[in-house]
């Protein structure tokens, strides 16, 4: 009689990505996109897991590593092609969050004089800026704490370090975004931005997170049709899925969804129980099944942006 064996997870350990010390942080990397771009772009703006090399042995580094979005260049690179660019951030959010305003600082971090009365940190003091609550919880451009609300340091930055860091991740990052988008754009005069992350399994003292949650500001970054689209795949794939709860979308779903120059913009965060087995350990079999779920929603949209190109257009997209 044959006996069916427990398959054993296949596992794979993430290690950190050093930069030899003095040298600038590493740049984003752009995967695919060597012929004229389709109507998809891609961005994985927590991808990084580059790290300078002062933190090696640090005892902070266990608190730097904790604000990783796991996994998810591994996840997107499987979905990059010809035409199908995608953009991995290299560096580290804990050291600086492409994810956030360029001039969200938190002057509780930066050693500096207060900042002009138009900046984020200054509304944040006054809890006037949509990211002030952001910034006050410490998770600025450049975060203050850990994912256990841990500092991070045990100094003040002095601005010019910041602006060193900015330069070294945060403009080359959306400058090669801008620089896609706007390639897509003359290519076929249609497009869709999708923003991935991966998120913890629950929120502290609450029950576990939904598989998915897919974030278009409520509405306002995204189209129905391609928002029922997606639902409809997660669903087929098995995936839990909840829309806009807790997370509906970050500064790139806002900033990159308004204005003259807008796009469609999908959030879409990975719960990590789903595919992450240790610290820096993912099981790799588990996240393959991601990336093809995640392969369906690139091929069935981009079937969409051919059937009906004007879901893909700034005239679809209501100001953020």
């Amino acid at each position: 009689m044959n006996v069916l064996q427990p398959v054993t997870p296949q596992k794979l350990q993430l290690p950190p990505v050093w930069q030899p010390a003095g040298t600038a942080l590493p740049e984003p990397v752009l995967q695919g996109g060597e012929a004229p771009p389709g109507p998809l772009v891609i961005s994985v703006p927590h991808g990084g897991r580059g790290y300078p090399d002062w933190l090696r042995g640090s005892p902070f580094l266990a608190g730097f590593r904790s604000l990783e979005d796991i996994g998810t260049d591994l996840l997107a690179r499987p979905l990059a092609g010809p035409t199908r660019p995608v953009i991995i951030a290299r560096t580290s959010r804990a050291l600086v969050d492409v994810n956030r305003p360029p001039d969200a600082h938190d002057p509780r971090l930066v050693a500096s004089p207060q900042p002009g009365q138009d900046s984020p940190a200054y509304r944040a003091a006054a809890g006037t800026d949509r990211f002030a609550q952001l910034i006050r919880a410490g998770y600025g451009v450049v975060p203050r704490l850990d994912a256990r609300q841990q500092p991070l340091y045990d100094r003040l930055l002095e601005g010019a370090e910041i602006d060193q860091r900015l330069a070294a991740a945060h403009q080359p990052y959306h400058q090669l975004l801008a620089d896609q988008l706007a390639a897509a754009k003359r290519a076929c005069g249609r497009v869709l931005l999708l923003d991935i992350h991966s998120m913890p399994p629950a929120r502290p003292g609450q029950e576990r997170l939904a598989d998915m949650v897919f974030g278009d500001l409520d509405g306002r970054s995204c189209p129905a049709q391609i928002t029922r689209l997606v639902s409809e795949i997660a669903g087929q794939a098995g995936f839990s899925q909840s829309w806009n709860k807790p997370y509906s979308g970050g500064w790139i779903t806002r900033h990159y969804s308004a204005g003259k120059q807008a796009v469609p913009v999908l959030q879409i965060e990975i719960n990590r129980a789903l595919y992450q087995t240790g610290p820096s350990e993912i099981d790799q079999q588990a996240a393959d099944r991601i990336a093809d779920f995640l392969q369906t929603v690139c091929q069935q949209c981009e079937a969409l942006a051919d059937i009906q190109p004007d879901l893909f257009s700034t005239r679809s997209v209501r100001v953020a």
